[in-house]
């Protein structure tokens, strides 16, 4: 169980136990909505009103999945300025770079929300995201919103092509990115219901997007990069199959073939492991093979990863797996970056 190191210093106000209360009752409430249990009235009363409409936006582009997109680049930046010794561009170009990848992520996630609530597979009994369910936002400024980001990207990808004089690895990688983003869960045959979802996310979130965001960076494709990054979309893979995991129900009844409806729950869960523990081994295995003994810091976020490991197993916390998987993804990126920083070989940084 997770050591709880907070001390209230003094005594809670009215506001405190309003949200406790609210919350207890909300928890209470779901527990009796999945026994299959109709909530009593007071249980109704104490539901919360509806958010606002940028917190409905917020949660429908799923903020909390953006750690997906930031840590592999942190990790990535790391290495080339302090392990490869490469010159970085500025900070704007850095930060252009980052919002314009959140960007194509944000429409993903909004693509993904929209074709799950239209073809059924979230409900208000057993969707994780609320967007669409709980009507937080519309489904046109939903579209709307998903155009925006999609626009956005597009944008930068344009910009990027130019100012690389048309380099094929960015046009072909920019191309493939954002293919794979809108087909994840899009079009014909989308990759996630077909047993495809996994691979996808590797290759979006490892190697295609460090390939190509080095490429616009410093001109050139780094596989000292791609092979530091591999452990984190391991990671980040492990977001997406706590997600298939907690939803292999509703998954299965609507006929979407998710890695996970194919493993079945145990197997799911060794899976799960597995991935964490090859996301730790990977870091080290990359440390040995370029002589940074930085990577040994990940190993400080391995008692996190045994948490996640057993908080799985528990169907009462299962709901938010996924978020909690995104939190550490960012703690093992930051960690693992600021080993690359502090020793990029074996000796400490020169910096």
């Amino acid at each position: 169980v997770r050591p709880k190191g907070i001390v209230q210093q003094s005594a809670p106000g009215p506001n405190f136990h309003s949200l406790l209360s609210v919350g207890m009752s909300q928890r209470a409430l779901i527990r009796r909505r999945e026994a299959g249990e109709q909530p009593d009235k007071s249980e109704k009363q104490a539901t919360p009103a509806k958010p606002g409409l940028v917190v409905g936006l917020l949660t429908a582009m799923r903020v909390w999945s953006f750690t997906s997109t930031v840590s592999p680049q942190l990790v990535a930046l790391a290495v080339l300025r302090f392990h490869c010794r490469i010159e970085l561009p500025g900070c704007f170009a850095i930060l252009a770079l980052l919002v314009s990848l959140l960007a194509l992520q944000a429409a993903a996630n909004l693509v993904n929300s929209y074709k799950d609530f239209e073809r059924g597979i979230d409900t208000k009994e057993t969707a994780g995201d609320r967007t669409l369910v709980d009507n937080l936002v519309s489904v046109p400024v939903l579209v709307a919103l998903a155009a925006s980001c999609l626009l956005g990207w597009c944008a930068y990808f344009a910009w990027s092509v130019v100012v690389t004089d048309f380099s094929p690895t960015v046009v072909g990688l920019a191309i493939l990115g954002t293919a794979l983003a809108l087909g994840y869960t899009a079009g014909p045959a989308p990759l996630k219901y077909v047993g495809l979802g996994d691979l996808t996310i590797f290759v979006c979130f490892g190697p295609a997007v460090v390939a190509y965001s080095s490429t616009v960076l410093v001109g050139t494709v780094r596989w000292e990069a791609i092979a530091f990054t591999m452990p984190v979309a391991l990671y980040v893979v492990a977001i997406l199959h706590a997600n298939n995991y907690r939803d292999i129900e509703a998954d299965s009844r609507t006929g979407a073939r998710t890695v996970a409806t194919f493993l079945g729950p145990r197997v799911s869960v060794i899976y799960y492991d597995l991935l964490l523990s090859c996301a730790h081994l990977g870091a080290l295995a990359a440390g040995y093979h370029y002589s940074c003994a930085g990577a040994v810091v990940s190993l400080l976020v391995a008692p996190q990863s045994l948490w996640l490991c057993r908080r799985i197993r528990s169907n009462d916390m299962l709901h938010t797996q996924d978020e909690e998987t995104a939190k550490t993804v960012l703690m093992f990126a930051v960690v693992l970056s600021l080993g690359i920083v502090a020793m990029p070989g074996v000796e400490l940084s020169w910096l």
